[in-house]
């Protein structure tokens, strides 16, 4: 599975990517997701780390409100949560 198609399976089933290692809601989660995102940790912290839409947990706010997350950089409050918690 691709990266792509792992986003296009997190969005379809509703996950909430964490981190680049842990998803919620898990009990919806499948071995093959469970591998590609293994797979694709380094590329999935990277577009946490960019607040990519494709990683947003809130993809109808993202980047309405911005917040101030270091090194002259804004994410929107729910990719700023992420970042957080990573």
């Amino acid at each position: 599975m691709t990266i792509d198609e792992l986003l296009r399976q997190l969005r379809l089933r509703r996950l909430i990517l964490i981190s680049e290692r842990e998803v919620w809601p898990s009990p919806r989660l499948t071995c093959t997701i469970s591998r590609a995102i293994r797979r694709h940790k380094q590329g999935l912290a990277l577009l946490i780390d960019w607040s990519s839409i494709a990683t947003c947990p809130n993809r109808d706010l993202h980047r309405r409100y911005y917040r101030y997350i270091g090194e002259a950089r804004y994410a929107c409050d729910a990719c700023a949560m992420l970042q957080e918690v990573s």
